[in-house]
């Protein structure tokens, strides 16, 4: 899972991007978090 560690570090770059994919998973990282 490349992708998740890559937002996991980053964060807010997916929040930048709102993506279909990303935006799913920057909420996901975000409640984790």
């Amino acid at each position: 899972d490349v992708l998740m560690r890559f937002y996991y570090g980053i964060g807010f770059y997916v929040e930048a991007i709102e993506t279909d994919r990303g935006y799913l998973r920057a909420r996901m990282v975000k409640e984790y978090r």
